[in-house]
C-alpha cells in the first residue's frame, strides 16, 4: 500500500483504512477533504501525524501545550484551544481527552496516520 494513493478519495466522507490491528495497537490511515468530527473520547491513546494538508484539532478543555505559534486563540467563552496542525506536524491526544477535528483542508486533502494503543 502507499500512503498517497488516494483512488478511494471521497468529498462527502472522510475514508478510513486499517493498516494493522491486534490487542495492544490499531494503526489507521484517514483522508479527509474538509470533515470533522463531533466531541470524542477514546479509551486509548491516540498518536497523529498528518502527513498531507492543514487541520485544527480542538481540545474541550484548557490544555497544557508547549508555547509555539500553532495554538490558535481561543474567541469564545469557554476553556477549549484549538492547534493548528501543517504537513508533517505530529501530536500525542491522551486517552479520555475530549477532542474534535474542527477543521481539514480540501486541497490538499488530509492525510492522516492514526496509532491507537494503551
Amino acid at each position: 500500500m502507499n500512503i498517497f494513493d488516494l483512488k478511494d478519495l471521497s468529498e462527502k466522507e472522510e475514508v478510513i483504512k486499517i493498516l494493522l490491528e491486534n490487542e495492544n495497537v490499531k494503526i489507521e490511515r484517514i483522508i479527509s477533504t474538509g470533515q470533522t468530527t463531533d466531541w470524542q473520547v477514546s479509551e486509548r491513546n491516540e498518536f497523529v501525524i498528518l502527513i498531507q494538508g492543514e487541520a485544527e484539532i480542538e481540545f474541550f478543555e484548557n490544555r497544557n501545550f508547549e508555547k509555539n505559534g500553532k495554538i490558535i486563540e481561543n474567541k469564545s467563552e469557554t476553556n477549549s484551544k484549538k492547534l493548528k496542525l501543517l504537513k508533517g506536524d505530529a501530536m500525542l491526544i491522551n486517552k479520555m481527552e475530549k477532542h474534535r477535528v474542527s477543521y481539514t483542508s480540501k486541497i490538499p486533502c488530509c492525510i492522516w496516520i492514526c496509532i491507537f494503543f494503551d
